[in-house]
Order: structure tokens, then C-alpha cells, then sequence
């Protein structure tokens, strides 16, 4: 009895071991169906390669992505949400070359179709995305029926609704749109939905969903291009999210609004990361091996930003693996070419782009010659569909031939247009807003004609009739009225408050590109005499 009971007590033994082995076995198997992908994400890109100051630029941007890969070799998607090559001077005059070729060179696996890649017109973007190594997404993009080139059925190529990216031997599902929200309806706009139609974003989404999901995919993106934010129309965004299903997709990777955003909305992780290559989304997921399947989640509190040097030090990432801090090093195969570009547009300042028959003088507390100028484009720009323009700007320009650098210099800011609709009551007060001590000066105009007595109080010193040019009646006060501006004054800077309060809508043009644009094609010309135009009337003490 003894001995049988010690049998059964070591075959107990055995079996507990075993049990063990196969449980160990089981933990061993389920940690091995695990793995971690990386997905960065960028947005508005908009041409700047090289960075602005000690931010951003795509050398360094790709530093900050190669200590992420060291992380998780051969584990690592960068996405990016579009508005990208079109904006900054270094890409533009190039027409997007550099843009075009540091793209290629970043590793980037897809990138969402954008309302700037519009901008150029439909035979710029369908060049340039023949010349990208990675698909360009947009499932909603069509011709109308009565533009369709003959031939061409479905999306606009060279657009693609979705793709399926393998990583790791897992398929990922790579979707994109182009919200309808983001095309104003003047400027640019106007052609885009005179030419092409935007289906409905959501129900483009959940078509593509279907697809990927036959292919096998069951981790999936969407990229798009939304005029939405948590800030501003919330609802459009939130009304694609949460009609989403969370169990379906995994990441919706947004641009256009220019936002650090990394939040989760109706359950699902959304992203933005501001502009320029100044900052990236880092979202690490992590992906059940056998079935596809994503198992959690880890994200930025907020987008990354992207240094060159931080305080005079270099700039450091902190790993995600080990915690560890490391120094950002630009990559040096990008960085050889931003600053091949960099050399290019140096030697590029001295081409005469332009020429004045008189000479273009800028005045701060008086009409301005050169914003004569600049504000009778804006209206030109806009096809005419605004009442006025307000705005400050430009520095001088010398009679005779203008060259690319001292263009450059007179118009520093590549801001877009934004119109905003006022009152007649409203766009006295802007102007009275506009009248300003050191630094600003006053508003300079086209469509009006206004007086300032610099010797009555702050607040009353816009004196008479306003004169609305068009009609050479008085500004109504009780009318409605479009007033275009930039978009930096929109915002409420130096002082507007009375626009940042009203009704805005993007034009999608930039005015320097504008410029850089109508210079060659109009020169020589003459330019706005203020003597003839009387658009301000000064009294009083003028400040220096």
C-alpha cells in the first residue's frame, strides 16, 4: 500500500510538472502572438523641409523616427494626413521637387490627399503623386460628370481609396478621405466643386472598411482632411468618429486645422500634429498575432515636438522601451539634401521675378503704396467676390526690376486669405480697432476709403464716412458685408478682436504665392498712386 501510495503521490508529481510545462508553454505561446507597432503620424507639412528656427525640419524629423525604429525594427508606419507639399517657398518655387524628393527619402508608408494638393490645379497633384514612392489616399475624390476626362471612370487618379500595409505580418488597412468641410467655397474652392465632387466622407469610409476586411484586415486607419477640431466645429468631427465603429478602426489621423491634438473620441484615438514637420503623433498599439487584432493602445499626452536644439542644448527624445533619454541627430542622407535645396534658393534670390514703372513705398500711419498694391490683388485674387480688404503688410520696393530677394523681403508672411463676414457697423469698428500705437499702424484697405484724426482720443479717431468704393455710397451700417483679410489678423491679432468674433471662411490662397504668381505674368505695371486713390485720409499729429 505504501509503495502504491507513493506512485501515485510522484505520478501526481509528474502530472503537476507537466501541467506546469504546458502552462508555461501557453504563457511562452500567447507573449510570442503579441508585437507592438509603431505608428507616427505628421500633418501640414506644407513644404518645409528645412524647418522654421530651432524647430522642425525633415532631417530632424527623421532623426526623432530613427530612434523610434531602433525601438521596434522593422515595426514602425508613418503616415501623414496631407496639405504637404505645397506652401513654403523652398518647395513652391521648385515646383515641389525638394518636397517631393525628401518625401521618398522619409519612409513615409502612406500619405491622406488634402485640399492644398488641389490648390495647383488637378493636373500639378496628379504629376506629383505619379512621382511619389507611396500611395496617395483619397476614396471620395470624383470628377463630375460633365469634366470627366474621356476614358476615366472612378476616383480622380492617381487617388487610391485604401491600401493594406503589412507589418509584421500583420495587414493594417490604410483609409482615406478628404472631408467636403475643407473646400471653401470661393478662390481655389470655387473650381474644386465646380470640377470634382467630394462624396460623403463616412459613408466612403465604411465602404472601404468592407473591403479591407475581405482582405484580411482587422487593424485599421483612416486618414483624413477635416475642417474640425475639439475647439472648433466639433460636431463634424465627432460626427464621423463616433459614427465609426471602435472594434473596426483603430486610429483616425487628421490635418488641416493646424492642432496638436491627441484625445479619444467615441473610443477611438484621434490625432493631429500641428504643422511644418514641427511636431509628429506617436501611437504604440499593440496587436494580437493571430488574429490581427488590436489588444491596447499607448499615445502621446500631446504630439511631439520636433527640435533642433533646445535652449542651446541638443535636442533629446525619451525612448518608450527603456525610458531611456537619447540626442536627436539630424539624418544625415536627408540633411545633405534640405540643405542641397537650401543652396538652390539662396543662389535663386538674385532672378528678377518682376518690374514696377514707380516705385512701391510702405508707410505705417499713412495709404501705403505697396499695400495699395497688395490689398487690390487680395480682391483680385478672390475673383472679386469680396466687398473689402483690410490687413497689414509689406515693406517697400524700389522702382524698376524686382528681384526674388527683395521680394521676399517686402512680403515676409505667406499668410492665407481669410474672408469674414461683418456688419457695416462691424467694419467701422475694425477699422477703428486698426488704428494703433507703435507697433502696428493702420489698416490698409482696398473697396474703402476712410479718415483718421490722429489728435482725438484712443478709440475715436476714425472720423466722417466711411466711403464704400464700390458704390461710392457710406458703408451701411445695418448691411452685410465680405471683408478679406489674413489669416493672421483673423485671428484676432494686433489687436482685431471685432474679426476674431465673426464668421470666417479659409480661401485656400496664400497671398505671397499669389504674388510670386501675378508678378511675371503683369510686369511691367503700374502701381496704385496714392494721390489718385485717397483710400486714407490722415489729420493731426501723424506718430512717427
Amino acid at each position: 500500500m505504501a509503495g502504491r501510495s507513493a506512485i501515485q503521490r510522484a505520478g501526481r508529481y509528474v502530472a503537476a510538472w507537466a501541467m506546469s510545462l504546458l502552462l508555461s508553454a501557453a504563457v511562452s505561446a500567447a507573449e510570442n502572438s503579441v508585437t507592438t507597432i509603431s505608428v507616427v503620424t505628421t500633418n501640414d507639412f506644407h513644404g518645409w523641409i528645412q524647418g522654421h528656427g530651432t524647430e522642425g525640419g525633415a532631417h530632424w524629423l527623421q532623426g526623432y523616427l530613427d530612434i523610434i525604429r531602433a525601438e521596434h525594427p522593422g515595426r514602425v508606419l508613418h503616415l501623414d494626413a496631407g496639405d504637404t507639399w505645397q506652401g513654403a517657398l523652398i518647395s513652391d518655387y521648385f515646383e515641389f521637387e525638394p518636397a517631393i524628393e525628401i518625401l521618398n527619402l522619409m519612409d513615409v508608408a502612406a500619405l491622406g490627399f488634402a485640399n492644398h494638393e488641389l490648390v495647383t490645379g488637378i493636373e500639378s497633384f496628379q504629376y506629383v503623386g505619379s512621382q511619389l514612392d507611396f500611395p496617395l489616399l483619397a476614396g471620395n475624390v470624383y470628377y463630375r460628370d460633365e469634366y470627366r476626362p474621356p476614358g476615366e471612370i472612378g476616383l480622380v487618379p492617381p487617388l487610391e481609396p485604401f491600401v493594406i500595409e503589412q507589418v509584421a505580418g500583420v495587414k493594417i488597412g490604410l483609409i482615406g478621405v478628404l472631408d467636403p468641410s475643407v473646400i471653401a467655397p470661393y478662390g481655389s474652392g470655387s473650381w474644386v466643386k465646380q470640377e470634382l465632387y467630394l462624396a460623403d466622407s463616412l459613408s466612403t469610409v465604411r465602404r472601404a472598411l468592407r473591403k479591407t476586411a475581405r482582405l484580411g484586415a482587422r487593424f485599421n486607419i483612416v486618414i483624413t482632411h477635416i475642417a474640425s477640431s475639439p475647439a472648433y466645429q466639433p460636431e463634424v468631427l465627432e460626427d464621423l468618429v463616433c459614427n465609426l465603429n471602435s472594434n473596426r478602426v483603430n486610429l483616425v489621423v487628421t490635418g488641416h486645422m493646424h492642432v496638436g491634438m491627441a484625445t479619444e473620441i467615441c473610443g477611438i484615438p484621434v490625432v493631429q500634429s500641428w504643422d511644418h514637420g514641427t511636431a509628429f503623433s506617436r501611437i504604440d498599439f499593440d496587436v494580437d498575432l493571430r488574429s490581427g487584432r488590436v489588444i491596447g493602445y499607448r499615445m502621446n499626452q500631446e504630439p511631439t515636438r520636433v527640435f533642433q536644439s533646445q535652449e542651446g542644448v541638443p535636442a533629446t527624445y525619451q525612448r518608450w522601451d527603456t525610458s531611456e533619454v537619447v540626442e536627436v541627430l539630424p539624418d544625415p542622407v536627408i540633411q545633405e539634401r534640405v540643405e542641397y535645396w537650401e543652396e538652390r534658393l539662396a543662389d535663386a534670390v538674385d532672378d528678377v521675378i518682376g518690374h514696377t514703372n514707380a516705385a512701391m513705398p510702405s508707410d505705417r500711419r499713412r495709404e501705403s503704396v505697396v499695400a495699395d498694391w497688395i490689398a487690390d490683388l487680395f480682391r483680385e485674387a478672390l475673383e472679386y467676390q469680396v466687398d473689402f480688404v483690410a490687413f497689414r503688410g509689406g515693406s517697400a520696393i524700389d522702382a524698376g526690376d524686382i528681384t526674388l530677394g527683395e521680394f521676399l523681403t517686402a512680403i515676409e508672411r505667406n499668410n492665407e486669405i481669410i474672408i469674414i463676414e461683418l456688419t457695416g457697423e462691424e467694419v467701422l469698428q475694425v477699422l477703428e480697432d486698426g488704428i494703433t500705437e507703435e507697433p502696428y499702424g493702420l489698416l490698409q484697405v482696398s473697396g474703402l476709403q476712410y479718415a483718421v484724426d490722429y489728435d482725438r482720443p484712443d478709440g475715436e479717431q476714425l472720423v466722417g464716412d466711411v466711403i464704400d468704393t464700390n458704390t461710392y455710397l457710406p458703408v451701411d451700417p445695418t448691411a452685410t458685408y465680405l471683408l478679406a483679410t489674413t489669416g493672421y489678423l483673423a485671428e484676432g491679432a494686433q489687436g482685431m478682436d471685432t474679426m476674431l468674433a465673426n464668421p470666417h471662411q479659409g480661401t485656400e490662397i496664400y497671398y505671397r504665392d499669389y504674388l510670386l504668381a501675378w508678378l511675371p505674368a503683369n510686369s511691367p505695371f503700374d502701381p496704385p498712386d496714392p494721390a489718385v486713390e485717397q483710400r486714407i485720409t490722415v489729420y493731426g499729429d501723424v506718430p512717427d
